[in-house]
């Protein structure tokens, strides 16, 4: 069940855990995955994430749900990433 942070973390839109969803978007393109291979990927995350969460919290620095806004951020960060890896 999402539950709201204090600290913002799985909150609000980015948050320090977007940096991860850069890198893996900036690393896709540099190991060649296309943008909907990528994005696929990514959006296969959001769905699988909740629920290691609810059973494994303990994996997690920060196990609470994400918000809508930030799952959103999230695909944001790994659009952007793999645009970066074609440029940088």
């Amino acid at each position: 069940m999402y539950q709201p942070q204090e600290n913002g973390i799985n909150d609000s839109m980015f948050d320090r855990f977007s940096l991860l969803h850069l890198v893996f978007g900036f690393a896709a393109k540099k190991s060649r995955l296309s943008l909907p291979i990528t994005f696929g990927i990514g959006i296969a995350w959001e769905f699988v994430e909740p629920i290691l969460k609810e059973k494994h919290d303990e994996y997690f620095p920060n196990p609470s749900m994400d918000s809508q806004q930030n799952k959103l951020g999230d695909m944001i960060a790994v659009v952007v990433g793999w645009f970066l890896g074609g440029v940088i």
